[in-house]
C-alpha cells in the first residue's frame, strides 16, 4: 500500500490520497432577465483601468507566499550508497559505494569552483524530485556521457530519494541556477541566494535544473524523509535506522521508469 510522503498517518493526507469530489445535485434552471449594470467610473479613470485577474507568466505558478526555509531539497542515491551513508551517519561530498557520475563529469566537478571550493567538495541537492538529472537516470541515461556505467545499468527502483529542507541543513549554502551551464548565475551571498530560490519557485524550468550545494557533510539526522520504490526496500532501510530517525516511505510514483523522456 502506498504511504503518505508528508508524514501523515493513514489516508488523512489530501495530496497523497485525494478525496472524491462531492456529488452536487444540479439546481433547476430558471430564466430571469439580467439586471442592468450601473457603473460609475471614478474621475480620470480610463476603460483599461477596470479590475481584471492578474496574468501569470508562462512557467510561473501562484500559491501561498514562498518561505525559503521550508524549501524542500532532494538528492537521489543508489540504495547501496544509502546503506553506506546510514552506516557512516552522514552524506559526504563524494561517493562512498556507488559512483553515479562518469569520469569526465567527475573531472569537471573537481575543476569548477563555487565560492572558493570545488564543486566536488559540496553535497548537491535539487529543488524538486522531478529534476532533470533524476529524469535522465530513470529514463535510462538520456545523456549517457554525464552518468557512469553503474547509473545507466541501474533500474529506478534501485534508488532512494533523500528529502530535507533549507532550514534543516542550514547556511551557508551555494545556489546555482544550472550547474551544467558555465554561464549560469551562482551565489553564496544569502540575500542573493534566497532571491534565486524565490525566482526558481515561480519558474518550472528553473526548478528542474537549479541546485543547492552544501559545503560540508549533511548528517542523516537532517533528513525528514527517505523515499523508496517499494515495501521490501523500505523495510530493509528502516532496519538500519536508529530510533527517531527520518521517516522511510514507499512512494512508487517517484521511481516509475520514464523511457519516453528525452530531455528538457
Amino acid at each position: 500500500m502506498a504511504e503518505c510522503i508528508h508524514g501523515l498517518e493513514g489516508t488523512s493526507c489530501d495530496v497523497c490520497f485525494p478525496k472524491p469530489a462531492p456529488v452536487v445535485a444540479p439546481k433547476p434552471r430558471t430564466r430571469t432577465a439580467p439586471a442592468p449594470r450601473l457603473t460609475t467610473p471614478r474621475a480620470g479613470a480610463s476603460r483599461s483601468a477596470v479590475a481584471r485577474p492578474s496574468a501569470t507568466r508562462a512557467g510561473e505558478r501562484s500559491g501561498p507566499p514562498y518561505v525559503v526555509g521550508t524549501q524542500r531539497l532532494h538528492r537521489f542515491v543508489h540504495v547501496r550508497e544509502l546503506e553506506a551513508i546510514l552506516t557512516v551517519g552522514a552524506i559526504g561530498p563524494e561517493s562512498i559505494e556507488v559512483e553515479l557520475l562518469s569520469p569526465a563529469a567527475l573531472e569537471r566537478r573537481a575543476t569548477r569552483e563555487f565560492d572558493g571550493r570545488a564543486a566536488s567538495e559540496h553535497v548537491a541537492f535539487t529543488l524538486v524530485p522531478e529534476s532533470e538529472p533524476w529524469e535522465e537516470v530513470r529514463s535510462g541515461g538520456a545523456r549517457a556521457r554525464r552518468w557512469s556505467d553503474a547509473a545507466r545499468a541501474a533500474r529506478p527502483a534501485d534508488f532512494a530519494m533523500l528529502v530535507t529542507t533549507i532550514d534543516a541543513v542550514g547556511w551557508p549554502l551555494v545556489v546555482c541556477d544550472d550547474p551544467a551551464d558555465p554561464t549560469a548565475r551562482v551565489t553564496s551571498d544569502r540575500p542573493s541566494a534566497e532571491e534565486l530560490l524565490r525566482r526558481a519557485s515561480r519558474d518550472e524550468e528553473r526548478r528542474r535544473v537549479a541546485e543547492v550545494l552544501v559545503p560540508r557533510e549533511v548528517p542523516v539526522s537532517a533528513l525528514q524523509l527517505i523515499a523508496v520504490a517499494h515495501e521490501p526496500i523500505r523495510d530493509r532501510i528502516r532496519a538500519l535506522l536508529p530510533k527517531g530517525g527520518p521517516r522511510v516511505a514507499a512512494h512508487p510514483p517517484w521511481f516509475t521508469p520514464n523511457p519516453e523522456w528525452t530531455g528538457a
